[in-house]
């Protein structure tokens, strides 16, 4: 039941009198900044009135405080909880972990990208390894890249391509500096422009940045012209994508925006189901109370530890001054030599018929330690995306935990996907301006994505896999005549590259490409086009070309 419908039902119906009793309560609990109930007398009796309505007061508070700082509404709602994500992430081992197990699978060890049409693989080549570009797009940036989106759960690529030759280079935009999306007002799920406001030395800037796809498709004209008559953006506001001079070097720039886990149907809350909400967002006050329960375990561990007697004196106050007195130290203002050192850890200090001594109990509780620890490890993993089996918990279960790991192994999937389409939107947006800008045609801007390379222990199965299709499949269809050899040439160079890619292999583009395997015309068609060739070169003999023909046909078997 939501919170509107509760207060409704406050408003119409017998949940009033709790409601009305509650604050009865809490006003006899500071009635005119006096304590008329101490706390824990306070939280008891409401908790009489009913629990709901506890958790109820609880909350109103604490979002009235947030409202307060300045929080209202689901964008500083989302804002709150990209805070309290990345504290997490800081200082919490679960939300780190996490963090980094979504990574590791999503990402893999090296992302590779080769373009469908090789025409278009230096150019992308040049982009990808490109100097200017490793502050996002070596290695290790790009799983920082992961890292930062899963915490925040937005990501803003800038595009900056000089139009001179196309050439583009990548940066990142603080999802901070992005004060608001602003979307086609006929369809709110489709993204126009990108407010940012930022500080440069003393001067406060503001720009808007067209989405890749509405620049790429010569869209951004028309829809700023519409925007700026609606009034949707000020009369006086500028384009970041704008060439400055028409007749000398200029750059545009647009955007890519890395949306992960949105909790809004954009198509009906607008700009806010635009945006992303962190990994952990459903996780927060688990994984929070998963690390102050271990901090105070870690606190009573430690005091437990320390070897600890208890001595009971027979006699009155007298008595217990005397063996204070015999026991304590002799160090004061006026006294600078201990005559009376502590005693060796475990030691008797003071042993007579005077005291009873016993040993404390050493235990810490550690079973019910263990239960409630477990509970909330297994929430915070849990709302963060992550199967417990995959932290190292209840391992002992391999039938749940191999169940188990097969739905982990689709979210990860999922995740890998998700990258896939990112890295294909990357090669559509730098390949679309060098075709605008650098005079460059490609006949396919698409191409194959490898962001999880096979380990050492891995490959020995996956080649196995290989070699069984290659050999139980495609050589019989083959040798039966039901599977040409120009058709089984793709496939064939498919497969290779994948498992080349995926070993990090830097030429597996090359060596798999068209040429390395035979693969556009067949041999029939290329003695064909030679022939052409040499008639249209005047060559009339027959003869000769017909047993050149059939001499090359004998050579290819």
């Amino acid at each position: 039941m939501t919170i509107r419908q509760r207060f409704a039902d406050w408003a119409l119906g017998p949940e009033k009198a709790k409601l009305s009793e509650a604050f009865s309560l809490m006003r006899r609990a500071y009635d005119v900044g006096k304590w008329e109930l101490p706390p824990g007398e306070l939280v008891r009796q409401l908790k009489e009135v009913d629990p709901w309505t506890l958790q109820s007061l609880i909350a109103s508070q604490t979002w009235d405080v947030i409202g307060g700082m300045g929080y209202a509404g689901t964008s500083a709602e989302r804002a709150y909880t990209v805070t309290e994500s990345a504290n997490l992430y800081r200082y919490s081992p679960l939300a780190q972990w996490s963090v980094w197990l979504w990574t590791g699978w999503g990402i893999g060890d090296k992302v590779r990208i080769l373009p469908a049409d090789e025409t278009a693989r230096p150019d992308w080549d040049e982009f990808w390894k490109a100097d200017r570009n490793q502050i996002v797009l070596s290695d290790d940036k790009i799983q920082e890249l992961s890292n930062w989106l899963l915490v925040t759960g937005n990501r803003f690529l800038a595009f900056f391509v000089s139009t001179v030759d196309g050439d583009a280079t990548i940066r990142l935009i603080a999802p901070s500096q992005i004060t608001s999306i602003v979307a086609n007002p006929d369809d709110g799920s489709e993204p126009w422009f990108y407010k940012r406001q930022w500080t440069s030395g003393s001067a406060q800037k503001t720009l808007y940045y067209p989405d890749w796809q509405l620049f790429l498709d010569g869209k951004a004209d028309e829809a700023w012209d519409r925007l700026k008559t609606d009034k949707t953006v000020p009369d006086n506001a500028g384009r970041a994508d704008a060439v400055q001079e028409a007749d000398k070097p200029g750059t545009v720039v647009c955007i890519l925006h890395l949306s992960f886990n949105p909790k809004e149907d954009p198509s009906e809350a607008g700009e806010s189901g635009l945006w992303g909400w962190p990994l952990l967002t459903v996780a927060r006050p688990w994984t929070r109370a998963h690390k102050q329960f271990m901090e105070a375990r870690l606190t009573v561990a430690e005091a437990k530890a320390m070897f600890v007697r208890r001595k009971r004196v027979s006699g009155g106050s007298r008595a217990v001054a005397s063996v204070i007195n015999t026991i304590g130290s002799r160090l004061s203002s006026t006294n600078y030599t201990e005559t009376n050192p502590p005693a060796a850890p475990g030691s008797v200090e003071v042993e007579n018929q005077a005291i009873t001594t016993s040993d404390l109990p050493m235990t810490t509780g550690a079973s019910d330690a263990k239960s409630d620890n477990e509970m909330f490890t297994w929430m915070a993993l849990l709302g963060a995306g992550v199967f417990p089996t995959s932290a190292g918990l209840d391992t002992s279960r391999w039938a749940t935990a191999l169940e188990m790991d097969k739905a982990q192994s689709m979210a990860f999937e999922r995740y890998q996907i998700y990258w896939s389409a990112q890295w294909r939107k990357v090669v559509t947006i730098v390949l679309g301006m060098k075709e605008r800008y650098g005079g460059a045609t490609y006949k396919d801007k698409s191409a194959d994505v490898s962001i999880d390379a096979f380990s050492l222990s891995d490959f020995p199965q996956v080649a196995t896999s290989i070699g069984g299709l290659v050999r139980d499949a495609l050589t019989p269809l083959i040798q039966a005549g039901a599977l040409s050899t120009d058709t089984a040439a793709p496939i064939l160079a498919a497969l290779w590259r994948v498992c080349l890619q995926a070993l990090s292999i830097d030429q597996a583009g090359d060596l798999t490409g068209d040429q390395a395997f035979h693969i556009g015309e067949s041999q029939v068609q290329a003695i064909a086009r030679a022939i052409a060739e040499r008639i249209r070169e005047g060559e009339t003999d027959w003869q000769a070309l017909a047993q050149w023909a059939l001499d090359t046909l004998m050579e290819g078997r």
